[in-house]
């Protein structure tokens, strides 16, 4: 499995398990090793919790 997959894959189950943002407003793109969340959540609280899940 190409690595960028599995690292995207990973990040997606990171943010599917934490509560706290809502998974299904934040998009997820790995390109060479390199993680970008996309899109919006609703609170700065949401933002951190995102950001702390990519690990």
């Amino acid at each position: 499995m190409n690595d960028d997959i599995r690292l995207r894959q990973d990040i997606l189950d990171e943010l599917e398990y934490e509560p706290s943002p809502d998974a299904a407003n934040i998009g997820v793109i790995a390109e060479d090793g390199i993680v970008t969340l996309t899109d919006h959540v609703l609170s700065y609280s949401e933002k951190q919790a995102a950001v702390q899940s990519k690990g």
